[in-house]
């Protein structure tokens, strides 16, 4: 199973915080990634997992259509900043197929830890915004293969 994390992109720095859209910067770097992505890895996706909060539904839905993703877009609860990885890591585990999961940090720092089995109370993990992890699982274990960013793909 392969699993990725898509950090949203940058968003307007205005309130509230639900409803802040991408910036133009942020739409331009998460095509410039779906881009760069699409000609290197094979995204197989069962689903785009994304959070309720606008910057990551937005990121979702322009990462699908600029890497011509058939995969559906699904809302899923315990993807905000603050929530705790642990419950979403028993909906990965349940999974057998490949997801890709649009979402926030601290979050996804702390739930990148937790899958490679790292100190539950540091973050050494560094999720920029437009990022994106590539996972896969053997066996039991996750490994980190890839982390791509904007600077990785040279835009």
């Amino acid at each position: 199973m392969k699993l990725y994390l898509l950090r949203h992109a940058e968003a307007e720095n205005v309130a509230p915080d639900e409803l802040r859209p991408l910036t133009e910067k942020g739409r331009k770097s998460v095509i410039d990634l779906a881009n760069f992505t699409a000609g290197r890895l094979r995204l197989d996706l069962a689903g785009i997992w994304h959070s309720p909060l606008r910057r990551a539904v937005e990121t979702a839905s322009l990462f699908k259509q600029s890497a011509e993703l058939d995969a559906p877009l699904i809302e899923i609860a315990d993807l905000r900043p603050m929530d705790d990885p642990t419950r979403l890591i028993q909906r990965i585990e349940a999974q057998h197929e490949n997801i890709l999961i649009v979402g926030h940090n601290p979050h996804f720092e702390m739930l990148a830890a937790k899958l490679l089995g790292l100190c539950a109370g540091s973050s050494p993990i560094n999720v920029p915004k437009a990022a994106l992890l590539h996972f896969k699982k053997t066996g039991r274990l996750w490994q980190l293969r890839d982390l791509l960013t904007t600077k990785v793909t040279g835009h």
